[in-house]
């Protein structure tokens, strides 16, 4: 990956700034087609093609993955060996026609193998809660396309999912035992939030 190689060139070539910069704890983050292209460089392999492993990442977030289109989602998922945290929330439905569910999202967890995985699914956040795009969401026709829960909770999500991957990345790229701890059940989830890890 260009970006990678480059901040490589750059520390190993001592250029001003980034003697701080760890090219040993790089991971990646991505949402719904994001989330996809994340998957891949995690390992996920596709029908024809093994997959896009870029081994120089160490850990991902996936926020509303999306099942494989096609074949065994499991089979695909083998090769996911490092750490993954799936988000999604319990009206994180369909937005372009795919068929997608909060069911669906939260079995890509479940496909995914043992050892470093975790899930985090918010209770009433929704696609656009995940995606960040808070001045986009804020206009008032599309805030009316939103439930009245989602909107009210929005607040608290953004604050809970800014403490959560800081702890992930924390966690899995600097090997934070503090941060750890602290995912084992994370501070601030509500009765109707779910926390898996495996």
């Amino acid at each position: 990956m260009f970006a990678l190689d480059e901040i490589a060139l750059r520390q190993r070539t001592g250029q001003p700034g980034w003697a701080r910069v760890r090219p040993d704890a790089v991971s990646l983050g991505g949402h719904s087609f994001g989330a996809h292209t994340t998957l891949g460089m995690a390992g996920q392999s596709y029908p024809g093609f093994a997959s896009m492993d870029e081994p120089r990442l160490g850990a991902f977030i996936a926020l509303s993955p999306a099942l494989p289109v096609a074949g065994d989602a499991t089979q695909a998922f083998a090769r996911v060996t490092r750490p993954v945290l799936v988000v999604t929330g319990t009206r994180d439905g369909d937005v372009v026609g795919t068929g997608a569910t909060p069911e669906r999202r939260c079995a890509v967890f479940a496909a995914l193998p043992p050892g470093g995985k975790a899930l985090l699914v918010l209770q009433d956040a929704d696609h656009m809660t995940l995606g960040g795009g808070a001045g986009a969401i804020q206009r008032p026709f599309m805030q009316a396309r939103r439930n009245e829960a989602t909107r009210v909770q929005e607040e608290r999500h953004h604050a809970l999912l800014a403490q959560i991957t800081s702890n992930w990345w924390r966690a899995n790229l600097l090997g934070d035992a503090d941060a750890r701890a602290r995912l084992v059940r994370p501070a601030a989830l509500d009765a109707g939030d779910v926390w898996q890890q495996k």
